[in-house]
């Protein structure tokens, strides 16, 4: 006799992904990837060669995935609720 289990693994689907750009000697970058939107964090320090950087000058936008940029106060509340706060 086989016994057949059927087993489901229901997996949560990520909300976001941080890819980051750290190489020495270039300026670091960082991008919050959504379902619906992408924020970028350009910093204009370079990284020195243990990956440590300055936060100098840095820059913070986003667009929805339909190229339309996110507005500065949208995306304050957008980087309030999804990065810093626990939903």
């Amino acid at each position: 006799m086989v016994d057949f289990r059927l087993v489901l693994e229901v997996k949560k689907e990520r909300k976001y992904a941080i890819t980051e750009s750290i190489h020495p000697g270039d300026k670091y970058c960082a991008v919050a990837n959504a379902d619906d939107y992408e924020i970028y964090f350009d910093n204009q320090a370079l990284t020195d060669e243990e990956g440590r950087f300055e936060l100098k000058d840095y820059k913070v936008y986003g667009y929805y995935k339909d190229m339309v940029q996110i507005s500065k106060i949208r995306l304050y509340w957008i980087n309030m609720r999804k990065f810093l706060w626990k939903e």
